[in-house]
């Protein structure tokens, strides 16, 4: 299903884009990463652990033909989404990151 959306959203970014229509407003990109975030916050405590970060990535590379991410990868993207250094990607963190880079597909 979190592929699916991904492959959505980018479909639409892309055909908003190609006829020249406005990309969709901050207030509908937050609700996709919400949904993104609740099915990546697979044991529900309210936050993204490494390992739920590092499946996530995994999956995303598989579903969109990349290269596995390699570790360094994985603690690269950790360390930019975990701004306060609590060891934990909290909804907010999360939410820039998937709205920065939805709006660049766009």
């Amino acid at each position: 299903q979190f592929s699916k959306i991904i492959h959505l959203h980018i479909h639409l970014l892309s055909n908003a884009k190609e006829a020249k229509l406005d990309p969709p407003d901050k207030k509908s990109l937050k609700a996709v990463s919400k949904r993104l975030f609740d099915h990546t916050d697979k044991d529900k405590n309210g936050w993204i652990s490494h390992r739920e970060l590092e499946q996530l990535i995994k999956k995303l590379a598989q579903e969109f033909e990349m290269d596995p991410p390699t570790s360094s990868d994985i603690d690269d993207t950790w360390e930019k989404l975990d701004k306060n250094n609590d060891e934990k990607i909290t909804p907010d963190e999360f939410n820039d990151f998937v709205v920065e880079l939805l709006e660049a597909l766009s």
